[in-house]
């Protein structure tokens, strides 16, 4: 069962063996529900996960949620939390593609503090910027 025990020894593992801990959660909500799911709920994911994953199927608003978090003055994490977009997907039929990919890559860079990669398929640093 997942649990605070449970956290709490992946956080010790995770400063013992010099790792960070991913929560492949793939966040896809408007920014005041994943703020809620990711800063608070049952989960805490924001205590013991240093990365989590989105895709930007809700908009900008979601990694401006983030963003927001992240930066906030009473975030105890600040500098040491990390957000993956959720750019491309090998499944057949995906719609991960083409503009989506693009506008992945275009507000990653816009918000370089909060975004640290990719989940991807092949280097995005050659994809064209501002997406119409």
């Amino acid at each position: 069962d997942f649990s605070e025990k449970t956290t709490r020894g992946l956080k010790e593992l995770a400063e013992k063996h010099n790792f960070l801990v991913f929560e492949d959660r793939k966040f896809v909500d408007i920014g005041n529900t994943v703020q809620k799911q990711y800063h608070g709920g049952a989960l805490r994911i924001s205590e013991w996960a240093h990365l989590v994953n989105c895709t930007i199927l809700p908009g900008e608003g979601i990694v401006q949620a983030f963003s927001q978090t992240f930066n906030a003055q009473d975030f105890p994490y600040a500098g040491d939390r990390g957000l993956l977009i959720l750019a491309e997907m090998t499944s057949k039929g995906s719609l991960a593609t083409g503009d989506y990919t693009a506008r992945s890559v275009d507000w990653a860079r816009k918000h370089r503090g909060t975004v640290v990669g990719f989940v991807c398929t092949k280097a995005l640093s050659d994809i064209s910027a501002e997406v119409p």
